[in-house]
């Protein structure tokens, strides 16, 4: 099975989407009787940086070497239309490249079936393509396929599976799969309900930058659930999640500098968190905001 580059896809197919819009249009064919030689990663990688830079000519050789059938040139090229806003095309090559064993390709295309986007929305289909990604040890696919399994979309719902994809996919340092592997443990779905274990767990995400682990680990901190309790370290905790605009973690914040828990009392500073939080929705710091502010602890 072909699984090659796709941990250096992450980066490369980020071309933007304003650099050449219109080329889809433009290609030309090549010739009947031109051959194509299969195409080397060094040169999948020269071609996308190139087509990222609005190199008319690199998107042809991509063009020209997925039309011989070539899974990188087909999956890179799929990137390319897919950027560009050609979802309907991107499915099309994901799908030959797909095919042909791509594990990247298969994951993609299986986000494409998910959203219903380039094709008709269909969670089997999603779940089918998810699958073989995962089976290639893809691991932002074994995520996804944890949350299918989880919800019940296009597979039915199976909380033991659902651990068995997210452990697999936080085995190779995915956050997200680790947070919610903290949120498995800790709710002991899937898994044995054990406290400690979905600390370490939210931990591996947290110090990742994970702002829902990051939270999560506070609100353990907090309580003392599965770890010593410790403000100090909960705000710390909350204080990062806080700074990257997570909104439970700016209420949760607020509630410790209105309480004086872990940090100096301080009603501004409160308030000022709550406000963050607030402007996001969040409901439960429109009301502590609210609190504040009909006490008279600070004026609005």
């Amino acid at each position: 099975m072909n699984t090659f580059f796709a941990p250096r896809l992450l980066s490369l197919l980020l071309l933007t989407a304003t650099c050449c819009g219109a080329y889809a249009t433009e290609l030309s064919s090549p010739p009947a009787n031109a051959t194509t030689p299969p195409m080397t990663e060094t040169e999948a990688v020269s071609l996308a940086s190139g087509a990222k830079n609005g190199d008319t000519v690199a998107v042809q050789r991509l063009l020209d070497s997925a039309r011989a059938n070539d899974p990188k040139a087909q999956t890179y090229l799929a990137a390319y239309l897919d950027l560009t806003g050609d979802h309907a095309q991107a499915a099309d090559w994901y799908g030959k490249a797909a095919n042909q064993g791509v594990a990247w390709a298969q994951y993609k295309l299986g986000l494409l079936y998910l959203n219903g986007t380039g094709v008709p929305r269909d969670y089997v289909k999603a779940s089918e393509w998810l699958h073989k990604a995962s089976d290639q040890n893809v691991s932002e696919a074994q995520f996804q396929m944890g949350l299918l399994y989880s919800n019940g979309t296009g597979v039915v719902r199976d909380y033991n599976r659902a651990a068995e994809f997210f452990r697999k996919a936080a085995n190779q340092g995915n956050a997200m799969a680790q947070n919610n592997m903290g949120v498995f443990y800790e709710s002991g779905r899937g898994v044995p309900l054990d406290l400690a274990e979905a600390a370490d767990w939210y931990r591996r995400a947290a110090e990742q930058g994970n702002p829902k682990a990051q939270n999560n680990l506070a609100v353990l901190y907090e309580n003392g659930r599965g770890v010593p309790k410790d403000y100090v370290m909960a705000a710390e905790w909350y204080r990062k999640a806080a700074l990257q605009g997570y909104s439970r973690a700016q209420n949760n914040l607020g509630i410790l500098y209105d309480n004086g828990l872990g940090v100096a009392q301080d009603y501004a500073k409160a308030a000022d968190w709550f406000r963050k939080a607030s402007e996001q929705g969040n409901s439960d710091a429109q009301k502590n905001l609210g609190v504040l502010y009909s006490t008279g602890l600070v004026k609005p």
